[in-house]
């Protein structure tokens, strides 16, 4: 009985351990308003957007990205992969396109053309200082296609204009989101992309792996101590 307490607890030491380094899948897709009315607001955010992956790097998410472009068309520029992979499609990105500005059909095209990977935690990040100007199939496309992957959708926009809160506002609360006002971001980069990156972090590691895990080891710790 003592053997077997032993060896039941060295599969558990080793178990845990292996929980706990195992970094965890996060694929992100940055939708990127490439409208006129974003150029000057661009450079700032493609300036931030190592800054965000350097968090993920250091709170140990394997991060991929892709990159969906909208305003005038929607169009996906890279699949995902490392970030790294980003330079080249953002450099192509200067604000130049004009309207309309169809945001949630261009997250109803991500989520229908990115090869997530299985198991990854799946994230749309949309980005723009206009409304929707999608139709509404659209908008309840990008609904439907959100809740089926179990995708969490952020947005930095214009909170309270116009049809912003009845679209944005509403694939945030229903699919995991925060809504961000991307006026803060201009005013303010250093604290507000701060207080994204710690946002997107607790979704991305809350409930964590380990603990879900540890969840789970909890009958087998009680077995180990009745036993003992």
């Amino acid at each position: 009985m003592k053997r077997f307490v032993l060896t039941c607890s060295v599969a558990l030491s080793v178990y845990v351990g292996s929980v706990w380094a195992a970094p965890i899948q996060a694929d992100i897709v940055f939708v990127l308003d490439n409208s006129y009315s974003m150029q000057r607001k661009l450079p700032l955010v493609k300036s931030r957007l190592a800054q965000f992956n350097a968090a993920m790097v250091a709170n140990n998410i394997d991060a991929e990205y892709a990159l969906v472009k909208f305003g005038y068309v929607e169009r996906m520029l890279t699949n995902l992969a490392p970030f790294e992979a980003l330079a080249k499609p953002l450099s192509k990105l200067h604000g130049k396109s004009g309207n309309p500005e169809r945001g949630s059909a261009a997250v109803e095209l991500a989520m229908s053309s990115v090869t997530f990977r299985p198991g990854a935690v799946k994230n749309i990040i949309l980005i723009t200082d206009e409304d929707d100007d999608s139709l509404l199939s659209a908008f309840t496309g990008a609904d439907s296609v959100l809740g089926s992957n179990d995708a969490f959708f952020n947005f930095i926009g214009v909170p309270g204009v116009n049809n912003t809160d009845s679209r944005y506002g509403v694939l945030a609360a229903t699919h995991h989101g925060t809504a961000f006002d991307i006026h803060d971001f201009v005013a303010h980069p250093d604290d507000f992309f701060a207080e994204f990156i710690s946002v997107k972090l607790s979704e991305i590691t809350a409930p964590e792996p380990a603990t879900l895990a540890l969840l789970g080891v909890g009958g087998l710790l009680a077995l180990l101590r009745r036993l003992s």
